[in-house]
């Protein structure tokens, strides 16, 4: 099975850029991009000035990714797709653009007073609109559609009296239609701010001036939505043409291994250890979650790349050693959270996760949990059956477990490995490194460190351990923040400090969990957090950011923060992060198919083109990550 590329196919939010603004002076090679479109796309108008326009907000945006951009936008208010057309090879195609975003309908929609029909009827629309993409593919120019934005809630009737929104609807519904049968990359605003309309209760008036053309929020959401889609593409264009920024320490490239939702099901806690080799092999293990229930998980799977994810196996299910197991009462235990790492003082790849019961095949409220663990075998590529960590017999560790954590593997071969625990009873879970030993096959217990506590919420949880200049830093997950702490020894821990930017503001990450990458010139930490126009995600779960962490104070730096894996919709969070060689390292993560209730399911044809994917995203440093292996 061969890997894809992440381009925004169909139904893949996401879109482009800004007037002629100018391009940036160290820039030896750039991607040009041109916004075609009407007065929506022209942006600019009593209220809204060039610099809030979404166009130049995404070219900030993509800036401050690492990427040399120049965008130029040729919108011009009132126009139509046959008027597009006309002037297509000029204003367009003669400028020699890298990607075009193409945004028409509210026009050709439109019925004018005392007239009974559209401006342009629905079947002329989808034709341009196909001839539009058409063109610019045989002109080797990357063409983006791009619905329109719907009318605020006090827009101005049509000729027949009708709300906007009406008509319009059937028009982009065409859009989309074109995208998905031309396979060209969509954004789809119409429905993002009809899930926002509807699902979230936004006023989308106070998104506009008038009704119909958005005010600097609104530019600011159409942008969100435009960079998310636009970053992998303008990524690989970049990696073709040269033009990542000369002082990037690193590029991105995202990969999709596997696409495909069935509506009832999707993959869950994808992570991935290496093998060493020559090249190093990539072993993927994730498994299924039940999309009516409440992490409800079933049995492991692997997939297997010996090419350094050029190619993978397809994923494999190991029921037997893997998968769930009946106890008494009609209880039924499962392992999950899985993190698979290679243990180099006994040559084998050990992952590590937890247990979790279910009755009626849903999660018991007061359930023991256990660490467990399974050992892969390189030559049969088969697991040893999971089994549990032993813990010492104290009533504390009655719900305890290393589920979706980051270990230290010692020198010695002892492993340093984080878990969460509490008392049957307790409010509030509590976090400790374990010291373990591990002989190729057992993995056993042999002391512990300090028990940091927070009497918030469920109180800390999902740690996850890293060692970088000789400390440890171990980040903490709460229902309202995210904490760090720091070590000498990974046993005796300092007290939990809240993340914070280097001004002191909260980062924002909340409720999930945050990992470490790291490299000899910085630590680095990958979460998720609020304020990124991402409220339509549960738990503002994507997409995954990454920046540096100020190791001094314990602060993220803001000015080094970039989007890792851009978000189309679903959740990510249960991400990980895998040191593959001295030049990557990986970030993995898939589409969590659940979203805001009362309909938790995402629909099979939703307006993000999230698919049930699961991601590779490439980090490439740009100097060699030598230490790599010894953390």
């Amino acid at each position: 099975m061969k890997r894809n590329h992440f381009v925004p196919f169909a139904f893949f939010c996401g879109c482009l850029l800004s007037c002629a603004i100018a391009p940036d002076a160290a820039a030896q090679e750039s991607i040009r991009i041109i916004t075609l479109g009407d007065s929506i796309t022209k942006a600019v108008r009593p209220g809204v000035t060039t610099e809030q326009s979404f166009a130049a907000l995404v070219q900030k945006q993509l800036r401050a990714q690492g990427l040399n951009i120049e965008v130029q936008n040729v919108g011009i208010g009132g126009e139509r797709t046959d008027q597009a057309l006309l002037r297509l090879d000029k204003a367009v195609i003669a400028q020699k653009p890298h990607l075009v975003t193409i945004m028409y309908g509210t026009n050709d929609g439109w019925v004018d007073k005392e007239k009974t029909e559209s401006r342009l009827p629905l079947n002329k629309y989808e034709a341009n609109l196909r001839e539009l993409v058409s063109r610019l593919k045989t002109a080797d120019i990357q063409p983006v559609l791009m619905t329109e934005p719907m009318f605020g809630e006090k827009n101005p009737k049509n000729g027949l009296g009708e709300d906007g929104n009406t008509r319009l609807a059937q028009y982009m519904e065409l859009c989309r239609k074109v995208a998905r049968e031309t396979q060209t990359p969509l954004v789809d605003h119409f429905g993002h701010w009809g899930f926002m309309q509807t699902k979230l209760k936004h006023v989308l008036q106070d998104w506009t001036t008038d009704g119909c053309h958005p005010n600097p929020v609104g530019q600011e959401i159409l942008a969100q939505r435009i960079t998310q889609v636009l970053l992998p593409l303008t990524q690989r264009l970049a990696d073709k043409h040269k033009a990542w920024q000369s002082d990037a320490p690193y590029r991105v490239q995202v990969d999709v291994l596997t696409r495909g939702y069935d509506g009832k099901m999707c993959w869950v806690h994808p992570r991935a250890g290496i093998i060493p080799g020559n090249p190093n092999s990539v072993v993927f293990t994730m498994q299924r979650l039940l999309l009516t229930g409440s992490d409800v998980f079933y049995a492991l799977n692997d997939m297997r790349s010996d090419d350094l994810g050029e190619t993978w196996t397809a994923p494999k299910e190991h029921l037997a050693e893997l998968g769930r197991r009946n106890e008494e009462n009609d209880i039924v235990v499962a392992t999950c959270d899985f993190w698979p790492k290679w243990h180099a003082k006994s040559g084998k790849l050990l992952g590590i996760g937890h247990t979790v019961r279910y009755e009626n095949n849903r999660v018991m409220h007061q359930r023991k949990r256990e660490t467990s663990f399974s050992v892969y075998d390189d030559k049969t590529r088969t697991w040893t059956p999971w089994a549990m960590l032993d813990m010492p017999a104290e009533a504390k560790f009655y719900n305890s477990g290393a589920g979706c954590v980051q270990r230290v593997d010692l020198e010695s071969g002892d492993i340093l490995l984080p878990i969460y625990f509490q008392a049957k009873g307790d409010k509030y879970y509590r976090v400790t490194v374990l010291r373990c030993s591990f002989d190729g096959k057992t993995l056993k217990y042999v002391s512990h460190g300090t028990e940091l506590e927070l009497e918030s919420g469920r109180g800390v949880y999902e740690p996850s351990l890293t060692r970088w200049k000789g400390k440890y830093y171990l980040t903490l997950r709460n229902d309202t923040a995210g904490y760090v702490s720091v070590s000498d020894d990974g046993q005796a821990f300092g007290p939990i400090k809240k993340w914070t930017w280097e001004d002191g503001t909260e980062l924002g990450t909340y409720n999930t969990q945050a990992h470490w990458v790291n490299h000899d010139d910085a630590l680095h930490l990958v979460y998720t957090r609020r304020g990124a126009y991402n409220d339509h995600i549960m738990r503002n779960r994507a997409p995954l950011f990454m920046a540096q962490v100020d190791t001094g104070k314990l602060v993220v730096r803001r000015d080094t923060e970039r989007i890792i894996l851009p978000e189309n919709g679903s959740r990510f969070g249960n991400f990980g992060i895998t040191e593959v060689n001295e030049n990557e390292t990986w970030v993995t993560d898939s589409d969590w198919m659940q979203t805001h209730g009362p309909s938790y399911i995402i629909p099979k044809n939703n307006a993000y083109g999230a698919d049930d994917r699961i991601y590779a995203a490439r980090i490439l440093w740009t100097k060699p990550n030598t230490g790599w292996d010894k953390r």
